[in-house]
This record gives structure tokens, sequence and C-alpha cells, in this order.
């Protein structure tokens, strides 16, 4: 009688768990559809620019000539550029190319979900972590990097998967050694993410200081895992950062609008919770709360002093300062009624709905690809040299096309991420080519003459694509071609 009332207690209990979990799961379900809809039908609708098709050519390097490059000047982004090498097919589109980044920005939702229903205390954590997620979701910066070719959507998810790591150690319900192998895989789809992963790897050793073991094997696995991060450092040449520009105030409202989803009003009220939601972590002085804090202020305080030195700030380079930032603002949140913190959430989200994308305009190379065809026969220098990568990509829509190209040749070779102006210059005067084009892609001030060794004079330019097109000829005495 007694085990059957107990039953009877139990059951209604048991029931809502139930429909709370099935609740759950159908909410995450509904926003990672979103994120999905989101990001991946319009992943074909662009032509690659510089970056992205670089990427595609490194990953068709001979094995060589593709390690030489990796460990000289682009580990950076390392496991994606590894992935296009073992699976060629997706080189073969733009589709292709951005299917497994459009993939890790969608799981970004629901993990960051996670991180906010586990950080965050109960019993408002739920509701809040649903507006977490919606937020990431909606986001056109993150929708944008999550369309790219390039590593920064899987990056920001193996960076979230340390942070949640790192709260379920502080739940005493993970270990230091799945951190470490999340924290490697995130450095090495972008190094900026080593500002936000040396404040988890302090909270992971103040938790785990009296676990050795399993502390030691964290950082061995941590070690093994960065071996070749030294010897890149003992290969690169540096000037990865050169093109960056300095920080000014008009520069620095661009950031803050970019990281609000290109929506000035959406990221001034996401900062401002967040840096209240840091206050209220701070107060609090819980290793949670600490973690959280550090993944605001820690990142921002470094770059502002490195800066000091050389530009750091990049809008895309900063995505990685969201998790935090959106977890301290529902922390913030957490302080407020139901009632305001659904008058602060709907203008939130209306100006994130309606931003429109203000993300840099990119070199249209499917269309200029077309257009340099028409006059096949005239020489094309490249400026970077790396431009030549996305029109080579598109040439194969172009069969009956091969015109001589500067520097190198038509075919990438593990030269051409290292060749400079200095090579376009030498190679231009010794093509002996009578006419020719040279087709600049984001090149500031440009001077045609002394890029291609004051050996052409420039007689027309037009700008198009976003692209500079400037036609030339020779002006050597040396008979030419």
């Amino acid at each position: 009688m007694y085990a059957g009332a107990r039953k009877m207690r139990v059951a209604p209990e048991h029931a809502v768990e139930i429909r709370r979990s099935a609740a759950d799961f159908g909410g995450v379900a509904l926003l990672t559809a979103l994120a999905a809809y989101l990001r991946i039908p319009y992943l074909g609708t662009r032509p690659l620019w510089m970056d992205e098709a670089a990427g595609a050519a490194l990953a068709r390097l001979p094995a060589t000539e593709f390690r030489h490059v990796l460990f000289a000047r682009e580990m950076n982004m390392a496991p994606y550029y590894l992935l296009l090498r073992w699976i060629p097919p997706l080189t073969h589109s733009e589709f292709s190319l951005r299917i497994v980044p459009a993939i890790f920005g969608v799981l970004c939702v629901p993990l960051l979900w996670i991180v906010a229903l586990r950080a965050l205390d109960p019993p408002r954590n739920r509701p809040l972590a649903f507006l977490v997620a919606a937020a990431a979701a909606l986001n056109g910066f993150l929708i944008a990097y999550s369309q790219e070719a390039r590593a920064y959507s899987a990056a920001l998810f193996f960076l979230i998967a340390a942070l949640l790591t790192v709260v379920r150690i502080l739940r005493g319900r993970s270990s230091a050694t799945v951190w470490a192998i999340y924290a490697v895989l995130a450095l090495y789809c972008h190094f900026f993410t080593l500002l936000w992963l040396v404040p988890q790897f302090l909270m992971v050793i103040s938790a785990e200081r009296h676990n050795g073991q399993r502390l030691r094997t964290a950082i061995v696995v941590l070690v093994a895992g960065l071996l070749p991060l030294a010897a890149f450092a003992a290969h690169t040449r540096g000037g990865q950062l050169d093109w960056v520009p300095h920080l000014s105030g008009s520069y620095a409202l661009e950031i803050l609008r970019t990281l609000g989803g290109y929506s000035l009003l959406a990221a001034s009220m996401l900062f401002a919770a967040a840096f209240v939601g840091v206050a209220l972590f701070l107060r609090e002085r819980t290793r949670m709360g600490l973690l959280f804090a550090s993944q605001m202020l820690v990142p921002l305080l470094v770059l502002l002093l490195l800066s000091v030195a050389h530009p750091v700030f990049v809008p895309r380079f900063l995505m990685f300062i969201l998790p935090a930032t959106y977890v301290c603002a529902a922390r913030a949140a957490q302080q407020l009624s139901p009632v305001l913190a659904i008058a602060l959430a709907a203008p939130f989200f209306a100006a994130t709905v309606s931003a429109k994308s203000h993300r840099p305009p990119r070199a249209d190379w499917q269309t200029a690809t077309a257009f340099l065809c028409e006059d096949p026969h005239r020489a094309i220098f490249f400026s970077p040299t790396m431009a030549k990568f996305p029109f080579e990509f598109y040439l194969r829509q172009h069969p009956g096309c091969a015109p001589a190209v500067a520097p190198g040749n038509l075919e990438p070779s593990g030269n051409d991420f290292f060749s400079g102006k200095k090579q376009l210059a030498t190679e231009a005067c010794a093509s002996g080519w009578q006419q020719a084009v040279l087709v600049l892609d984001n090149v500031p001030s440009p001077s045609p003459a002394a890029l291609t060794g004051n050996c052409y004079r420039e007689t027309q330019r037009l700008t198009r694509d976003n692209l500079l097109y400037v036609w030339m000829t020779s002006s050597q005495a040396a008979p030419i071609k």
C-alpha cells in the first residue's frame, strides 16, 4: 500500500519531467532547423572570393608542397584544409566547399543552448537558454560566416564545446582531457581562439588541481596537440596581419554593429546587457561567474594592449566573444521580471531580424573570369598573386580559355602562396607580352606601372565586379611575343 502510494506521488513528477524534456527537444529542434534554413539553402548562390578559392587550391597541391605551405604559412584553419584534401569532392563547387562550415554553424545553436542551460541557475535558465540559442540562430554575422568556405564556424563550434566542457568540469561532470581535445581543435581552426582558451585553461587548472592525474593527462594531450605549432612558428614568415586597419571610432562602431548581426541597436542592447551580466557574475565570486566574466573581459583587454603595437581588431576574429556575450546578457536578464525581459527582448530580436548585411563586398570572380576570357590572347597579371585562384577555379567553365598569367602559371603551386609584388614585377618584365591586363583584388593605392616593374604602361582602367582592371602595353624596347 505504501509503495503504491509512493508510486502515485512520483508519477506526476516524472510526467512533468518527460513533458519538459519533450518541450526542450522540440524547441531546440525548431531553432536548429531555423538555423539550417538560414544557412544551408543559399550556399551556392555567391561566387567564391579569393580566400575561399585559396583554400580549395591549397587542398589540391602535391603532398610535399601542401605540407610546406601548411607549416610555413597556412597552419591557421589547418583542419579544414586537411578535410578538403581528404575528401576531394568538397572542392568541386561553391556549395560543397561551404557545406561543412555551414553544418558547424548550425550545430553552434543547440550547443550554445546547452551551455546557457548548464551555466545559468534555475528556475529561469530554460527560457533564457532558448533566447540565447535564438539570438545565435538569427545573428546575420554568424549566418554570413557559416556560409564562407573558411573555418570560422568550426572554430566557434569547438570553442563553444570547450566552454561547455569547462562548465561541466565545474559541475563535476567532465574531464580536463576532453577540454584539451576541443581546445586543440579550436586553436587549429583559428589562432585567435587562444584568447578565449587561456582563461578557460586557467579555470580548468583551478577546478582540477586536486586531481593531479587527470590534469597531467590533459596537459600531455594539450602539449602533444600543439607540437605542430612549434614547427609552424619556426618556419612562418609572419605578416599575416599586415592588412588589418588601425582602430578608430568609426571602425569600432562598425565592429560593434557587425557583432550584433549588422544591427547597431541589437549590438548596443546585447553588449550593455552583457556587461551588466559580467558585473553580476563578478559580484557572485563563483567559478562559473569568473569563467564567463573572463571570457568577456580578458580577450578584449589583451587585444587593446596588442593594438598599441599592431592593429589586431577584425570583426570576424571577434566572433568568438559572442557565446560568452549571450550568456552574460542572459545572466542580466535573470534579474528582470519576465514581462520586462520580454519587453526588452522584443526590440532586440526585431532589430536582429530586420538588419541588412554589411559584410565587405567581395569580388565576383565568376563574372570576372567570363569577362577576362573574352580576350584570351591578352596576358593576365594578378595582384595579389592569390587572386588567380578564383580565376583558375572558374576557368573550368570556359574550356577554350587558357591565357598566359603571372606570377606563375594557371596551375596553382606552393610558390603562389608566397609570391609578392617583387615576383610579379620580375615575371611581368620577363614575360615579353605586348598586351596585358592587370587585375587587382582589394589592393590599396595601386601603382600599376610599379607593380609590373615599370615594364608596362597603363592605357585604360575599369572598375567592375569589385575588381580593378588595368589594360597595359609593354614599354620595353626588347623584342616581344
